[in-house]
C-alpha cells in the first residue's frame, strides 16, 4: 500500500525530470550544436562541449545566496498564508467555497473528537520543537544530539551524490564513446562496400557493414536510454534535492525544524476552523 502511494507520488516528478532533460538535450542537439559549428568549431570539440553541457550539475556548485532567499522568501510566505486563512471572515468564505461538501460533513459531526485530535496534536509537536532546538538544560543534549545526526546524514548524501555523479558521468563518457566508435566503424564498412573484390568478398563486407549497423543502434539505444531516461534525469532530480537542503537555513536540520514548525501552525489552522460557527451551528 504504502509503496504503491510513494510509486504514485513520486511519478510525476521522475516524468516531469525526463521532459526536462528531453528539452535540454534537443536544444543543445538542433540548436547550440549546429551555432557552434557554423562558427568554424571542430567536430570534437562540439562533441565534448556537448557532454560538459549534457552533465552540467555534476560539476556546478550547490551554494547560492539568491537561491537561499528565495527558499526563505517562500517558507516565510507559506506561514503567512496559513495564517492568514484563519482570520475569520477568510476562514468562513474557505468553509464555503473550497471544502467539499463530504469534509464539511465530516467535520460537523464530529468537532468535538478533531478538535481534541488537534489539541493532542500541536502539544506532541511543540515537544518536538523543543526537543530539535533546545534551549532548555533537559533537552540542550538530546537537540545537540539531533542536530549533530542531522549533519552527518547531509553529510552522506552529499558523499552519495558525488559518488552517483561520477557514475554517471564515467557511464555516460563511455556510452557516448562507444557510439563515436561504432559511428565510425559503420560508416568504413559502408565505404569498404566500394572495394569489394569478388562476389564472396562483398558478401563479406556487406555481412561486416550489417554487423556494424546493429553495434550502432545497440550503442546508441543504450546511450539514449542513459540521458533521456536513467542516469542524467535521476542527475538532475539529486542535484535539485542537494540544491534545496543545502541552501535551506540549517540544511537538513533547518528543513526538519520548519516542517515541525508548519506542521504544528497547519494543526493550529485546522483547530481553529473548527471553531468557526458554520462548523459548529
Amino acid at each position: 500500500m504504502i509503496t504503491d502511494i510513494a510509486s504514485i507520488v513520486l511519478q510525476p516528478i521522475r516524468i516531469f525530470f525526463r521532459i526536462f532533460t528531453w528539452v535540454y538535450l534537443i536544444f543543445l542537439l538542433l540548436i547550440r550544436m549546429p551555432i557552434q559549428l557554423l562558427r568554424g568549431q571542430t567536430a570534437e570539440d562540439v562533441r565534448t562541449k556537448f557532454i560538459e553541457s549534457a552533465l552540467i550539475p555534476l560539476k556546478r556548485r550547490l551554494e547560492f545566496d539568491i537561491f537561499s532567499n528565495v527558499l526563505i522568501t517562500i517558507a516565510t510566505l507559506f506561514l503567512i498564508t496559513l495564517s492568514v486563512l484563519s482570520i475569520s471572515p477568510l476562514r468562513e468564505v474557505v468553509i464555503k467555497r473550497v471544502l467539499f461538501s463530504e469534509t464539511y460533513n465530516y467535520m460537523k459531526e464530529n468537532r468535538e473528537m478533531l478538535t481534541s485530535f488537534f489539541w493532542s496534536l500541536s502539544l506532541v509537536f511543540d515537544i518536538l520543537i523543543v526537543i530539535a532546538i533546545g534551549g532548555f538544560i533537559f533537552t540542550e543534549s538530546v537537540a545537540n544530539t539531533f542536530k549533530t545526526q542531522c549533519e552527518q546524514q547531509q553529510e552522506r548524501f552529499e558523499s552519495f551524490f558525488n559518488t552517483a555523479a561520477q557514475e554517471v558521468e564515467t557511464n555516460i563518457q563511455q556510452s557516448y564513446q562507444n557510439v563515436i566508435r561504432s559511428w565510425d566503424m559503420y560508416f568504413n564498412s559502408l565505404r569498404s562496400l566500394k572495394r569489394y573484390n569478388g562476389i564472396r568478398d562483398f558478401f563479406r563486407r556487406y555481412w561486416e557493414a550489417a554487423s556494424n549497423t546493429v553495434k550502432l543502434y545497440q550503442s546508441v539505444r543504450i546511450f539514449i536510454d542513459l540521458a533521456l531516461f536513467n542516469d542524467i534525469p535521476t542527475q538532475y532530480r539529486n542535484y535539485l534535492i542537494a540544491l534545496f537542503y543545502t541552501n535551506f537555513p540549517g540544511g537538513i536540520h533547518g528543513i526538519l525544524i520548519f516542517s515541525l514548525f508548519t506542521l504544528r501552525v497547519l494543526f493550529e489552522v485546522f483547530r481553529i476552523f473548527l471553531d468557526s460557527p458554520l462548523i459548529i451551528s
